[in-house]
């Protein structure tokens, strides 16, 4: 989970970066898809035992919402409107809440692991 942490956290700069250069060679709505992703993609592989944990569901729902957000940043910076783009990554911007979120939900879950 630390690795998936820190590949996150490399895709907010790249979106710093798609911001700085209105241009991206991603896919927007492949980016919303968060089973597009390998940490997606083993969330949802995982048993429904744990797939039905508070932890989890709460991870699964930050991971959505963190592309689902990502996308929409992304829309932003290749569409001329890098400003709100980047008010959005920045210190009070939803991307960096949802973010945050996302890493103190998977942090609390990696806490409750045998």
């Amino acid at each position: 989970m630390e690795a998936s942490i820190g590949s996150h956290t490399v895709w907010r700069g790249r979106l710093r970066s798609a911001i700085e250069t209105s241009h991206t060679d991603w896919d927007i709505e492949q980016l919303k898809d968060y089973e597009n992703c390998p940490f997606g993609e083993w969330l949802e592989g995982l048993s429904p035992e744990v797939r039905s944990t508070n932890e989890c569901r709460k991870v699964i729902e930050a991971h959505k919402q963190f592309h689902r957000e990502a996308s929409h940043v992304l829309w932003l910076a290749t569409s001329g409107q890098n400003r709100k783009a980047s008010s959005m990554i920045e210190g009070n911007g939803i991307f960096h809440y949802i973010f945050q979120e996302m890493t103190q939900a998977m942090m609390d879950w990696m806490r409750k692991l045998p």
